[in-house]
């Protein structure tokens, strides 16, 4: 598929990346940027609707490593006074294979983040913009007769919400964001919380460990043109943050 192949060519410009890494609010007078390439080891656990079949799709955590095919993600921040513009690429190409139901589940998500925050406080800030998603479902089942069924739906997402950073000690920091998002203009309702402790190697570089959660609830159409996405997606992130 044409959107398939430039989806692999975003991750072919950031293959080796590992994590997001968040940077704190700034109170300088000038611009102040942050780049964090990530890399989120993410499962799935929800269903997909498409031309009137339903695919389950569960990955566990420990099946995480095996069904992960693809992924790219990129974190960019820039900073002046209370205010921060951000911008976020997800891009994650998971598959399950169900012996037992003979069903091959192929799901690629890919996520665009636009926003702004406005820091009330020195360790917290409010967040508002629009999350970009498009899904691309490919399902194969087995038996007497090989069945396929396919979709690919995009929409967008406003959404609001807030960021928490602490500092822990001189090295360490605590991180914890949430938002929630949808409300019908896109899904029907969307929510995200992302938790992650950094560690300061230097000014202008750190590393970072962190868990996250994004769980999508979008339909739309009737029928044989209904398309419904109805999944959480979440795991460990790793990754480093470069500051300039």
């Amino acid at each position: 598929m044409e959107l398939k192949a430039k989806k692999i060519l975003v991750l072919g410009a950031v293959a080796m990346a590992t994590m997001v890494a968040l940077a704190p609010p700034t109170h300088a007078q000038g611009w102040e940027y942050s780049f964090a390439p990530y890399g989120w080891v993410a499962g799935l656990d929800g269903a997909v609707t498409t031309r009137g079949v339903t695919a389950a799709a569960e990955v566990d955590f420990a099946d995480i490593f095996e069904n992960l095919e693809t992924g790219a993600l990129l974190h960019f921040e820039a900073a002046q006074g209370d205010w921060t513009v951000l911008a976020d690429l997800v891009f994650l190409g998971i598959g399950q294979t169900t012996d037992r139901l003979q069903i091959d589940v192929d799901v690629d998500q890919l996520i665009l983040e636009l926003g702004a925050g406005y820091a009330l406080t020195d360790t917290f800030e409010v967040l508002f913009g629009g999350r970009y998603v498009d899904i691309d479902v490919e399902a194969d089942f087995s038996g007497p007769v090989l069945n396929r069924i396919a979709g690919d739906q995009s929409w967008v997402d406003p959404f609001v919400g807030g960021r928490f950073q602490s500092e822990i000690n001189d090295k360490w920091w605590f991180n914890f964001r949430g938002d929630v998002g949808g409300f019908g203009v896109g899904s029907d309702f969307t929510w995200n919380a992302a938790v992650h402790f950094v560690y300061e190697l230097n000014d202008r570089t750190a590393l970072g460990l962190g868990y996250r959660i994004l769980d999508i609830d979008y339909e739309d159409g009737q029928g044989l043109s209904r398309f419904a996405y109805d999944m959480e997606t979440s795991g460990p992130q790793v990754g480093v943050e470069f500051r300039f």
